[in-house]
């Protein structure tokens, strides 16, 4: 996983972003590397193919908002699992695919149950 060291340096000094993005595709964008001085309000964590999802360190989640995105629906919802075990306070989802090009959210799941699609 990118950009979690970031993330739990800066709760150890006791600071925290209002929301924590987990991107569970290997993006194109390195977002991950540059948000502390970006956007340090909103964290930007990557979640590798490579990476056992058994083995992520989410211990940086507690607390917080999440928001989970990916391509595929079972390793969008293992990562979600994975930060609710690890105590995030909410934990949202989308799953997406880009079948003509543009994104398409086919699937939102919201542990608050308000931004569920489809119903």
């Amino acid at each position: 996983m990118r950009g979690h060291e970031q993330l739990l340096a800066m709760r150890k000094n006791g600071y925290a972003p209002s929301v924590v993005f987990i991107e569970t595709n290997d993006a194109l964008w390195q977002a991950d590397k540059d948000w502390p001085e970006m956007t340090p309000t909103m964290a930007k964590l990557r979640v590798e193919a490579k990476d056992s999802l058994a083995s992520l360190d989410l211990r940086c989640v507690v607390g917080l908002k999440v928001m989970v995105d990916g391509h595929e629906q079972a390793r969008v919802d293992a990562v979600a699992t994975a930060c609710q075990t690890a105590k995030a306070k909410r934990v949202i989802t989308t799953v997406t695919t880009f079948g003509d090009g543009n994104p398409e959210v086919i699937r939102m799941t919201d542990t608050d149950g308000v931004l569920t699609w489809p119903k």
